[in-house]
């Protein structure tokens, strides 16, 4: 969750001030090891866009091994 608010009252909120998410960034890890919680989590409140927030290497294989990371979540989103 965001701040530990529950999807459905941060829907709420959203709806009071009438806006709209266009997205939400997450960590690596949690893309990993939480993508279903994230995409539930996102689902709830309207969200259509993940984004990895941040990811800084300076070898090659790191960023081939994001890419593959990044594929198999990209199937499943």
């Amino acid at each position: 969750s965001f701040y530990d608010l529950a999807a459905n009252d941060l829907k709420k909120l959203l709806d009071k001030y009438c806006l709209k998410p266009i997205g939400t960034h997450t960590g690596l890890e949690g893309l990993q090891t939480s993508l279903d919680d994230l995409i539930r989590y996102s689902t709830t409140i309207g969200s259509k866009d993940v984004t990895l927030a941040y990811y800084n290497s300076d070898h090659r294989d790191d960023w081939l091994r994001l890419c593959a990371v990044l594929e198999s979540v990209g199937e499943r989103l």
